[in-house]
């Protein structure tokens, strides 16, 4: 008899043990204010007041802009990057963080009620998480997308979304197109429209991450996909000379923007993601000659031409956009696993998505600009909005740590 309480003692302690190690592993996510143009204020849990570079604000705070103004953020463990365009209103509704064994998952709910929002996430969702933008006509289920999400509708970049109307209807938006509010049908972008907010997406990466690495493969993303749908409608006779024409105009519009968005910064910002800049312009006719390449092989691809078609069309393209004899070379060493990866099927859209995930960018020379991002140099004051955001933020200030 004296070993049945034993038992039950010895059960019960073994769940504390698991309830304590699953529920330790579960945090409330942080949106991190990197950078802050115009006027801006917030309000939520934490408190409130005017928005500056250098907060950590959390699940529950609405963030407000003013006219001509905009708010660069990092969400670190929480989707990657999002700027809050001139006049709007966002709820983070729902910000959480949670290890599963070596890998992690999380919970985005962002909720826009005015205005617009810009988001790029870099990096493709884990099964387990979930992000989801709630404008006034539908939720967007996000999982690996650049976009432009609010009142004004929606504008997928790259990637796919799945949009729910407020009354249940859904409707995928691939990238290259834009759903309208009012409508239920997505129509095409046109290239300056993509262009466009390739080269907002652009600047916000670089100045919420400061990262090269993240900048270069932002680019490079972006004009695969801008040229590649130039390319599809030149047809595949003359996909190449397009692809090659179009990347090198949205590559030197993009590394402008990027430049633009580093010298908005004050100076002690501007530092910090200056040496990405720098790293980008070294990799620019690498970037052109490898977006070129994978844009025609997407393209002919889904025009119905071979893989052999697509290898050839490919290798003259990666020469029509460089001059560099290396920029070639290291194109052309790609185009083999892009064809490979085009053949999956799908939209161009896919075709381009699955291409960026086997040709990633050249890695940026080692350095400081591509170390992962620092905490903001201008203002360092964090403002907790909830307990375990409070307890992580003192254990990483701590001397001890």
């Amino acid at each position: 008899m004296k070993r049945i309480p034993t038992l039950i003692t010895y059960f019960v302690a073994v769940a504390l043990v698991i309830f304590s190690a699953n529920t330790a592993d579960a945090a409330s996510g942080s949106a991190l204010i990197r950078n802050v143009v115009g006027t801006a204020s917030y309000t939520g849990p934490g408190g409130s007041g005017p928005l500056r570079a250098g907060l950590a604000l959390g699940e529950g705070t609405t963030i407000t802009t003013g006219a001509g103004s905009h708010v660069d953020i990092y969400m670190p463990n929480n989707g990657g990057i999002i700027r809050l365009e001139a006049n709007s209103t966002v709820k983070f509704d729902t910000l959480r963080f949670r290890k599963l064994g070596a890998g992690s998952s999380f919970e985005t709910n962002v909720n826009v009620t005015r205005g617009n929002v810009v988001a790029n996430v870099v990096k493709k969702l884990s099964r387990a998480s979930r992000y989801q933008v709630r404008t006034p006509t539908g939720i967007a289920g996000i999982r690996g997308t650049s976009l432009r999400a609010g009142a004004g509708g929606l504008f997928t970049l790259t990637g796919t979304v799945n949009f729910t109307f407020n009354n249940g209807q859904v409707q995928l938006v691939i990238g290259g197109t834009i759903l309208p509010v009012g409508s239920t049908s997505p129509i095409k972008a046109t290239q300056a429209q993509t262009t466009g907010l390739a080269q907002v997406a652009a600047g916000s990466t670089l100045n919420a991450t400061g990262s090269a690495e993240l900048v270069q493969q932002t680019l490079q993303t972006f004009a695969t996909a801008i040229a590649a749908q130039a390319a599809q409608d030149a047809g595949n006779e003359n996909a190449a000379a397009t692809a090659a024409a179009v990347t090198k105009a949205v590559v030197q519009a993009l590394v402008t923007a990027v430049q633009n968005a580093a010298n908005e910064l004050p100076p002690a910002q501007r530092a910090r993601v200056q040496q990405a800049v720098t790293a980008l312009n070294s990799q620019v006719q690498t970037i052109q000659a490898k977006a070129a390449a994978n844009a025609t092989v997407a393209a002919v691809i889904s025009n119905g031409g071979t893989p052999a078609q697509a290898q050839t069309a490919a290798n003259q393209a990666a020469d029509g956009a460089s001059t560099d004899a290396g920029a070639r070379t290291a194109a052309k060493g790609q185009i083999s696993r892009a064809v490979t990866a085009a053949q999956t099927g799908g939209s161009l859209a896919a075709m381009v998505d699955n291409v960026a995930a086997q040709t990633g960018p050249t890695p940026p020379p080692a350095g400081p600009g591509n170390a992962p991002p620092p905490p903001p140099t201008t203002d360092t004051t964090l403002i907790p909005v909830t307990k375990d955001v409070q307890e992580r933020q003192q254990n990483q200030t701590s001397p001890n740590n």
